[in-house]
């Protein structure tokens, strides 16, 4: 289990069908169906991306044959049985996804003030405003902080292959930094409060590499000092 840590670096969304309120035409998701609620960010946004940078990262780590495609009805049909990628999140009518990645919250207490900003869409031939176009997005705004829990199943791998798997998982939550978040896939930072069991325990039993080792290291004793220069 991974207590982790996200920090926005710029003003992030992820837009949330319900319900519509006059805050925003394009709305934070929320914990709960309201808009009292505190702002979240749904699991499905973070396990997304963190599919995408384990692709990256896999190639860091010299995984070889990984299935980069998303669609699908692809996946089935061009990809290993023992793509890791696929192993960990899921092949399509097939095996289920060992990873499991919770809502991730603001902490409770904290007075977040979101931003709203009015844009105008631009028609794609033209180049031009479209009249009558405007709408509004609301943001979490640069240094807010995000948490929640990431939990990867290794039940029923071999060592070898599940101290693989974490070392991905690792190097994947460095690798969404420069892959981004959300609309326009805004950059943050990322660090792990606490990994249970510890990481000296899951490197005793063979869990953990010297590369989950490095990896763990960088990302729990990691400070953020951001400063908001809006």
């Amino acid at each position: 289990m991974l207590d982790t840590t996200i920090v926005t670096r710029d003003l992030v969304t992820i837009g949330w069908g319900y319900p519509s309120t006059p805050i925003a035409d394009i709305h934070l998701m929320r914990h709960k169906p309201s808009m009292e609620s505190p702002p979240a960010i749904p699991g499905s946004t973070i396990k997304g991306v963190l599919r995408t940078a384990s692709i990256r990262a896999a190639k860091l780590l010299k995984i070889d044959n990984i299935c980069v495609d998303i669609d699908p009805r692809l996946i089935s049909s061009i990809c290993r049985e023992n793509d890791i990628v696929l192993e960990i999140y899921g092949r399509p009518g097939g095996k289920r996804s060992r990873l499991m990645v919770e809502t991730f919250r603001i902490n409770r207490g904290s007075n977040i003030d979101t931003v709203v900003l009015k844009h105008v869409s631009i028609d794609r031939d033209s180049l031009k405003n479209l009249r009558g176009a405007l709408y509004s997005v609301e943001y979490l705004p640069p240094c807010t902080e995000i948490k929640g829990k990431i939990a990867l199943d290794i039940a029923g791998k071999e060592n070898g292959e599940a101290a693989r798997m974490l070392d991905l998982i690792l190097l994947s939550l460095i690798e969404i930094q420069y892959i981004g978040i959300g609309r326009g896939s805004k950059k943050v930072w990322v660090k792990i409060d606490r990994i249970d069991p510890q990481i000296e325990e899951l490197k005793e039993k063979g869990i953990a590499s010297n590369i989950a080792l490095k990896l763990a290291e960088a990302l729990l004793n990691r400070e953020i000092k951001c400063v908001d220069q809006g």
